[in-house]
């Protein structure tokens, strides 16, 4: 069995999971890159290329956390709205 880190970079495939993949995708590349990185057996010219992927793909992943915290917070303000309607709107009730 070959150690992971000793086959050969797929940059092509990694590319195209940065270009095309969700956040579990780009996340477990991430996690590919540095491993690859790590094992200190790529040749200086494919480490370099390895780091920079690995800072496009970290800055990847960092835009979809940004944009889910986004999601989420507008879903909490949206669920606070609500309730305070919701209230507001039972309370009128109870006026009645």
């Amino acid at each position: 069995m070959i150690d992971d880190a000793r086959r050969t970079p797929d940059v092509a495939a990694w590319e195209l999971t940065l270009a095309n993949g969700n956040f579990e995708e780009v996340y477990a590349t991430l996690e590919e890159v540095v491993s690859h990185l790590e094992s200190g057996h790529l040749p200086l010219a494919e480490s370099i290329a390895c780091y920079e992927l690995g800072v496009r793909l970290s800055e990847r992943c960092e835009r979809y956390l940004a944009e889910a915290e986004l999601r989420v917070s507008q879903l909490e303000e949206m669920a606070a709205q609500y309730s305070t309607t919701t209230t507001a709107a039972s309370g009128d009730a109870d006026d009645l």
